[in-house]
């Protein structure tokens, strides 16, 4: 996941929400459109500490390619 305010993974796209001293919370970006409630939640070096990754919709393979 790069440092900016979008991730991808594993063919879908995530919006960084918040940031603390030791970690990052990420949500799908399609939790508004798709009421997708996949998140994670990484270390300040993008490691992956937790993850619900059950979304409600087929990922995102076109995004973020051009």
């Amino acid at each position: 996941m790069p440092s900016g305010g979008l991730a991808y993974s594993l063919g879908y796209c995530y919006t960084k929400k918040a940031k603390s001293a030791v970690s990052q919370r990420w949500e799908c970006d399609q939790r508004g459109s798709q009421k997708c409630r996949a998140i994670a939640t990484t270390d300040l070096e993008l490691t992956v500490m937790k993850s619900v990754t059950e979304h409600t919709h087929a990922a995102d393979m076109f995004k973020g390619k051009t």
